[in-house]
């Protein structure tokens, strides 16, 4: 056996086990929790629809991904590999809205120097 025949085994296996603990497909409400990491779906489903909507080229597209995902479930890889791109795109979302947010806050206290 080669080095690639074994690594192909191993991920394989992986696989299987990753199969076996969720399922051939997760829901998507599952999907969506183990994604973002976020326990509540009230709390998870708003940055969930964030982070798609940045991956895709329009809203039609988001629908109908949402509506397949909705029947059909995720593929366990897929959960995988959207809970690894999530997580450096939250980061990065939550310092954009947090310059935002400075940006807004120094803004406003400009304006209030100015007419007190």
């Amino acid at each position: 056996m080669s080095d690639g025949d074994t690594d192909f085994q191993r991920l394989k296996r992986a696989s299987a086990r990753v199969d076996k603990m969720l399922g051939r497909n997760v829901k998507l409400g599952r999907a969506i929790q183990l994604i973002t990491k976020e326990s509540r779906p009230h709390r998870a489903r708003p940055w969930f629809n964030a982070f798609m909507r940045q991956r895709v080229n329009s809203e039609r597209e988001l629908q109908q991904f949402l509506e397949s995902a909705t029947r059909d479930g995720l593929r366990p890889h897929q959960v995988v590999t959207l809970r690894d791109d999530f997580a450096a795109w939250k980061a990065k979302e939550k310092s954009r809205l947090a310059k935002l947010s400075r940006a807004a806050r120094c803004k406003s206290k400009r304006k209030c120097r100015e007419n007190c």
